[in-house]
């Protein structure tokens, strides 16, 4: 098969900007999974780093039109180092700053590869950054500090905010993400490479439509490659994303980093935001309890080279599917075979561990977080666990 490769010198560095063609698949390397419910909503919004030039180490995220009475239930730092040394040891690139404070990432990926650059391998980080963007989270962020050097790339960095509002819709987020202390857990896809990855849902709401969103941290996407990507949910047909990985963010469009050292001036970071409602707008989309992300080149030939290094799906629920999500979180952390001394004692814990669960569903309003707790704690109170 004939490869085609353009090489692109950047100081020292040199770049392989087209892939090198390979029949390989990546399939569910995302094996952390972080469940939230809010009444609420999410928001991201990212900036390249490398490509901005040697001469600019910051990039600059703004983030807008969260409610100004929400709060911020999680918000969340992610970027991506290519580096020339082992990953699984390499401290590259996972101290930044954010407006100046201090951020210490943890590996949530690693991989002794890289997505078509000479650089051998790669390391995704992720920083829980929520005491740091205050209430409710709008406003602009500087990052700074991320490796910039020709040993050193750094992609991008993407802030996440997950917000909770008294008024707000009743909504389940997943997070995705590699474990990164598992060796060579990072996805990277090169051309002609399968992507497929499973995300599971506790469940969409049962009655109406459902309301789904995607938000896509991704490294390394160049513009006019072709990813073949579609979104493949409960409803017939998928979601047609392709080229969409094509590294823009929010305040930057595709091909405008005017220093990057690739032409056209790549920016080799994205932030996508994609409304997949229509995957569930049909019978099975109510009650949904799982979709899918594929980059499939049996749909069209994939040229892209591409590293994920975070995928969050947000679902509209109901309080039916949130209870009994708590009921189980709280019987995990309270087993009724537990030797617990009466009665009272076993509903301390369930009291604490629904309020726990519950956290992000704010009190007053609109949002039915007191009829969830109660759904949650009262059959356990009628229960005998705990009595002689």
């Amino acid at each position: 098969m004939k490869r085609i490769i353009e090489l692109v010198t950047f100081g020292s560095l040199l770049l392989i900007c087209s892939p090198l063609f390979a029949q390989d698949a990546v399939i569910n390397k995302m094996d952390s999974r972080t469940l939230r419910f809010v009444c609420g909503g999410m928001i991201q919004a990212g900036t390249p780093i490398t490509a901005l030039g040697a001469a600019n180490t910051n990039g600059t995220i703004t983030i807008s039109g969260i409610p100004a009475t929400a709060t911020v239930d999680r918000a969340d730092l992610f970027w991506t180092v290519v580096i020339d040394s082992n990953p699984e040891t390499s401290v590259t690139g996972q101290e930044i700053s954010l407006n100046g404070q201090p951020v210490v990432g943890f590996k949530i990926g690693t991989l002794t590869s890289s997505p078509c650059m000479p650089l051998d391998d790669t390391v995704s980080y992720r920083a829980t950054v929520t005491g740091l963007v205050g209430n409710p989270g709008n406003g602009i962020y500087t990052v700074s500090g991320p490796p910039i050097d020709p040993e050193n790339f750094t992609e991008g960095v993407t802030l996440q905010i997950l917000w909770s509002d008294p008024n707000g819709p009743l909504m389940e987020d997943n997070l995705y993400h590699a474990i990164g202390s598992v060796p060579g857990s990072l996805a990277v896809t090169h051309a002609v490479e399968l992507f497929s990855q499973d995300l599971a849902i506790s469940g969409t709401n049962a009655v109406g439509p459902v309301a789904a969103t995607l938000y896509e941290v991704i490294g390394n996407g160049h513009a006019d490659a072709v990813e073949a990507l579609r979104f493949d949910g409960p409803c017939a047909g998928t979601i047609n994303l392709d080229n969409s990985l094509d590294g823009s963010t929010v305040a930057r469009a595709a091909a405008t980093c005017p220093d990057s050292p690739v032409d056209p001036p790549q920016c080799f970071w994205d932030d996508d935001v994609h409304n997949v409602s229509a995957q569930f707008a049909c019978a099975a989309g109510n009650g949904a309890t799982s979709a899918r992300l594929i980059s499939n080149p049996a749909d069209a030939p994939t040229t892209d080279c591409i590293d994920w290094p975070a995928l969050n799906l947000l679902t509209s629920t109901d309080e039916a599917v949130v209870c009994t999500a708590g009921g189980t979180y709280v019987d995990n952390h309270c087993p009724a075979t537990a030797p617990w001394r009466n009665h009272g004692q076993y509903m301390v814990c369930v009291t604490h561990a629904a309020v726990r669960f519950l956290s992000g569903l704010p009190h007053g309003g609109t949002c039915p977080r007191d009829e969830i707790q109660s759904c949650i704690v009262n059959p356990r109170a009628k229960s005998d666990v705990g009595k002689k």
